[in-house]
C-alpha cells in the first residue's frame, strides 16, 4: 500500500509519504463514476531504488491522465486485468486462426529492419513503454520475466511510445541507453511508434482487434500488455496496472508456453 500514490485525481486525492515505493504502481487512488477501485501509478518524486530519477506521471494537483483517458474513452470500461480461461486457450490451440501478425514489419531500436515473424513459434509479451511514466519501474519486472522464461521460447517486445502525456520524449538511442543503464534491459525494443491514432503502427492495429473482457478497443496508457502465443494469436491482454510479476501474467505466460 502507498500513502503517497494517486495525488490529484478528480475523484478524491489522498496525500502522504510513500512508505513502500516499490509497491506504488499498485496503489489504488480513488474511484470515478463506475470505475471503482481503478488503481493508478505512483506519483511521488525521487528515485526508485538504483534506477535513477523518475518524473511524476502527472502534476501535483492535476488530473491523473491515465484515469481520465480511461473514463473519457468508454464509460463502461473498467481497469482490470484479463486472463484467458482454459477453454479459450484450448480452443486456440486446437484450431488456431490465420494470423497476419507475423508479416508486420518492425524496426528495432538499433535500426535493424525485421518483422514480427522473427517471433514465430515463440510466446511474446508486447508492451508499449515509456521512460518518464509512473509505471516505468515495470521495466525491471519485464526483464526478470524475460529471463525467467526465455529458455522456454518466451520473448518480450517493448514499443516506446510518446502518445500518453508526452512521457517518452527521448530519441531512440537515448531510450536504449536509459533502459540498459537503469534496468539492465536485454529484451528487444522497437523504434518509437504510435500505438493509436492516424499513424498507428500496423502491429497495434492488429493487436487491438483483441477485445476481451474489460479492455476493449484502443490502448489507453503506457505499459499495457498483449500476450501473443506461438501461432501469432493474441490470447491475453493486461492493463498497465498489472505488473509483470503478477500471478495473472505468469499464469498466462505459462499456459501459452505449455
Amino acid at each position: 500500500a502507498c500513502a503517497g500514490a494517486g495525488r490529484g485525481t478528480r475523484a478524491g486525492a489522498h496525500r502522504g509519504t510513500c512508505s513502500a515505493p516499490g509497491r506504488c504502481a499498485r496503489a489504488a487512488a480513488s474511484t470515478a463514476g463506475d470505475h471503482g477501485g481503478a488503481p493508478t501509478a505512483r506519483a511521488h518524486r525521487g528515485t526508485f531504488g538504483d534506477h535513477g530519477p523518475l518524473l511524476d506521471p502527472w502534476p501535483v494537483g492535476g488530473t491523473n491522465p491515465y484515469l481520465h483517458a480511461l473514463v473519457s474513452n468508454d464509460s463502461r470500461d473498467h481497469i482490470r486485468n484479463t486472463v484467458p480461461d482454459t477453454n479459450f486457450m484450448t480452443d486456440f490451440a486446437r484450431n488456431p486462426p490465420m494470423t497476419s501478425l507475423h508479416s508486420i514489419p518492425l524496426t528495432l531500436i538499433d535500426g535493424t529492419d525485421t518483422d514480427f515473424g522473427r517471433f514465430k513459434g515463440e510466446v511474446v509479451l508486447v508492451v508499449n513503454v515509456a521512460s518518464q511514466c509512473g509505471f516505468t519501474p515495470q521495466y525491471a519486472g519485464l526483464e526478470a520475466l524475460y529471463n525467467k522464461f526465455r529458455g522456454q521460447g518466451f520473448e518480450v517486445l517493448g514499443v516506446p511510445c510518446n502518445q500518453f502525456a508526452g512521457q517518452e520524449p527521448a530519441a531512440d538511442a537515448e531510450i536504449a541507453e536509459f533502459c540498459e543503464r537503469n534496468f539492465g534491459v536485454t529484451f528487444p525494443l522497437t523504434t518509437k511508434a504510435d500505438v493509436r491514432g492516424k499513424n498507428q503502427h500496423l502491429l497495434y492495429a492488429e493487436l487491438t482487434k483483441f477485445k476481451n473482457g474489460f479492455l476493449p478497443g484502443l490502448v489507453k496508457w503506457n505499459f499495457e500488455k498483449f500476450l501473443v502465443n506461438r501461432d501469432g494469436v493474441v490470447v491475453a491482454r493486461f492493463a498497465p496496472t498489472v505488473e509483470p510479476d503478477s500471478p495473472e501474467v505468469i499464469e498466462a505466460v505459462q499456459s501459452a508456453l505449455s
